[in-house]
């Protein structure tokens, strides 16, 4: 039980890093989020 809450919890501030990361990027520079990540060529 200890192990599910911990990795819980952990994806939980992931996740909610990873949002915030977005919204602070899409309010400082929105021009950015049009971009790929990753293009083949």
């Amino acid at each position: 039980m200890k192990v599910i809450k911990s990795l819980s919890f952990t994806l939980f501030v992931f996740g909610l890093l990873g949002w915030l990361y977005i919204v602070l990027n899409s309010a400082i520079h929105p021009w950015t989020l049009a971009m790929p990540l990753y293009t083949l060529r």
